[in-house]
């Protein structure tokens, strides 16, 4: 391993990776805007969540797919797209835009090895029944629960009995391939993107926030700007909407103890 990053110096990186991002949607006329944690964070506090350590955009299907795409066949220095077109062995469903000067290695959720990077996740259609849209989204859990089984690791920052749980896991599955299961949430998550005029959208392929997820056409449509890091990036017009439908008051800072990162992961200099 090379030079150990600092917290700063990801961050940085971070930042310069969506600004190219940010600069090759505008030339290809692609929409993206901010989501999650960092639209909290460019909304609460013009930046970062100070203890949040990645950033999350969010495309309509057609401009993710035209990203994934058209993406590596421009050059772009230092930077370069991974997804499952683009590696057969990835490990997740959506695309990550990554830094190739650096080796980031994520120790409780993978042993993939990849760089510093950003989260590129698709928005795709529920369907305009909620009933439906609910069997849907259960549906698309089931086999991201296999994919996130899959993709753990023994570690000895959980318990006995967690990794005991993950190697058995690791033995059930281990006749379905990873690529497998990917693919199957791939096929299923767009499978209501025919409708014309839908009612509800959202990042069908990964719905982290259960029935929060599922959020009306024009939330995702309508976009603005806002200020992150002292640069101008998309957001959503309905930011707010958004936000409270994921998490509630969430200009309200949560309990000390609960300001921490969620991943695990160090980086180094290749």
């Amino acid at each position: 391993m090379g030079i150990k990053l600092s917290e700063k110096e990801i961050k940085s990186i971070q930042i310069k990776i969506l600004n190219d991002i940010s600069a090759y949607c505008e030339k290809e006329s692609l929409v993206y805007f901010l989501a999650y944690g960092s639209l909290i964070g460019a909304i609460r506090h013009k930046g970062f969540i100070p203890w949040d350590d990645d950033i999350d955009i969010c495309m309509p299907r057609k401009d993710y797919d035209k990203l994934v795409n058209g993406y590596n066949r421009n050059n772009h220095g230092d930077t370069m797209l991974l997804s499952p077109e683009t590696d057969p062995d990835y490990y997740v469903t959506s695309a990550k835009i990554v830094d190739t000067r650096t080796i980031l290695k994520e120790y409780v959720s993978t042993d993939k090895t990849i760089g510093v990077y950003v989260d590129v996740f698709p928005v795709d259609t529920w369907p305009n029944d909620l009933k439906l849209a609910q069997r849907h989204q259960r549906k698309i859990l089931f086999w991201r629960r296999l994919l996130t089984l899959k993709n753990l690791i023994v570690s000895k920052d959980r318990g006995i009995l967690k990794n005991i749980v993950i190697s058995i896991g690791h033995v059930i599955l281990f006749p379905v391939s990873k690529r497998k299961i990917i693919e199957k949430i791939m096929v299923i998550s767009q499978k209501y993107n025919y409708i014309d005029n839908p009612k509800y959208k959202g990042t069908v392929s990964e719905p982290d926030y259960g029935m929060g997820e599922i959020m009306p056409s024009e939330w995702m449509e309508e976009i603005t700007e806002a200020v992150f890091e002292n640069y101008k990036f998309k957001v959503p017009v309905h930011y707010d909407d958004i936000l409270k439908q994921l998490y509630g008051d969430y200009m309200k800072l949560p309990p000390k103890e609960m300001q921490v990162s969620h991943h695990g992961f160090d980086v180094w200099w290749k």
